[in-house]
């Protein structure tokens, strides 16, 4: 019967190391899918900073453009300002030149 019971408590062990061999292969085997997600989801973050970037990009170049306009417009319309004041100023009446020197 001690044999038997030894066979029994030997079995027990050696089912015991194969159960923790599967669950650590179980494990292994989730860390890896749970890696590739992490990766595929890192490769799907790096494009959509990269799409952002651009846009950024995209519309600092638009903000830089709109702000070398609105500078031009001004240029403008300060001119167009002065042509119209000068010509709201108010003539001098015209010297009758002596005949002599027409």
């Amino acid at each position: 019967m001690t044999e038997i019971e030894h066979l029994k408590r030997h079995l027990e062990k050696e089912e015991s190391h194969h159960v923790k061999h599967v669950r650590t292969a179980v494990a292994q085997a989730d860390n890896k899918l749970a890696a590739a997600r992490l990766m595929r989801d890192i490769a799907e973050l790096r494009q959509r900073v990269a799409q952002v970037e651009a846009r950024l990009a995209n519309e600092l170049k638009r903000k830089r453009q709109a702000e070398h306009d609105i500078a031009r417009l001004r240029k403008e319309l300060s001119a167009t300002k002065s042509c119209v004041a000068s010509l709201r100023l108010p003539t001098r009446p015209l010297v009758k030149h002596c005949s002599k020197f027409a």
